[in-house]
């Protein structure tokens, strides 16, 4: 069997050879190795949980990246939505101005389309006359005395409100009834 010989043991199965200097080293070297073992094992688990804790860390900030980016697009589409509600008060204006039928008609037209577009982008319009007046939906410029609405109510509007699907975009700036003096 070339250089290397099989060593039996008394009950003919094959012992282990024999290591180079002293007899009792092969303990030692077990034990070392178990030891070198454990600590693999362990520098092994902390890598682990190191990097199931990097993969945590970047699902979070991947998320929150997401929801920046959607505020974002939320804060911009708003942005936008106020200014064309601006563009449309200066159209209603007008229109208040305008004489000629056939221009009359042109400029309601593009009024509805104006409408319908911010309508197809969650922008709509709030009805605040005769509702109970709101500080968080209404901005009372000024009380009048009103027959026909109760006291406390909208009078009248001056720049109409408007709400982005579910949230305040404006609000509306209005008068608030009060109770007649009596003369």
């Amino acid at each position: 069997m070339g250089d290397q010989q099989d060593h039996f043991n008394r009950n003919g199965g094959l012992a282990k050879p024999a290591a180079p200097g002293s007899g009792d080293s092969w303990p030692r070297r077990v034990e070392e190795l178990e030891q070198q073992l454990a600590e693999a094992r362990r520098e092994l688990e902390e890598a682990k949980r190191r990097y199931l804790r990097a993969a945590a860390d970047f699902d979070n900030y991947r998320k929150r990246v997401e929801r920046d980016h959607a505020a974002q697009a939320v804060r911009l589409q708003k942005e936008l939505l106020l200014d064309l509600v601006d563009l449309l008060d200066g159209l209603e204006q007008a229109k208040k101005q305008v004489q000629e039928p056939s221009a009359l008609q042109g400029v309601e037209l593009i009024l509805r389309q104006f409408h319908e577009v911010l309508r197809k982008h969650g922008c709509t319009p709030m009805e605040c006359l005769g509702e109970p007046y709101d500080p968080g939906l209404h901005e009372g410029l000024a009380f009048a005395a009103a027959q026909d609405c109760d006291p406390g109510c909208v009078a009248g509007e001056i720049q109409r409100g408007y709400k982005y699907r579910d949230e305040l975009l404006r609000p509306a700036k209005v008068i608030v009834a009060r109770r007649p003096e009596a003369d």
